[in-house]
């Protein structure tokens, strides 16, 4: 399925609803972000929930467009572009959790020059489970 735009536009994300204290990790879906991995980044930001928010919202602004990218440069045969957006893809997810989309991003880059089209829909079906699970995370009141 493909994900709407303006369901991951960054002006709809409200920093005050990341409260750190409000938020329950056993409501996260752990396979799509990992709770102790978002811990770590609310202690990284000092439990800032204005620097949360701008690190999802960073998220969800920049990861559509390089899922994009990594489809067209595979689809291409291009290689270099598939790496590259499969590396960024990968650093990203690590930043907000999403440990299984960066998984999936260092498996394609182990792929070298020819990045299955498999492994592709597999990072785009985890980046659309991720983004839905940061905007549930900005929702949780």
């Amino acid at each position: 399925a493909a994900l709407d735009p303006a369901a991951l536009d960054p002006a709809a994300l409200d920093p005050a609803a990341l409260d750190p204290a409000a938020l329950d990790p056993a409501a996260l879906d752990p396979a799509a972000l990992d709770p102790a991995a978002l811990d770590r980044l609310r202690e990284l930001v000092g439990g800032d929930p204005g620097a949360l928010s701008g690190l999802v919202e960073d998220f969800l602004s920049e990861t559509p467009p390089l899922v994009q990218t990594l489809r067209a440069a595979v689809a291409a045969g291009d290689a270099e572009g598939a790496q590259r957006a499969a590396h960024t893809l990968k650093g990203l997810g690590d930043t907000v959790g999403a440990t299984a989309m960066a998984r999936l991003c260092r498996r394609a880059e182990s792929h070298g020059p020819a990045v299955p089209g498999p492994v592709v829909e597999e990072i785009a079906g985890e980046h659309a489970r991720v983004a839905q699970a940061l905007r549930l995370l900005v929702a949780s009141p």
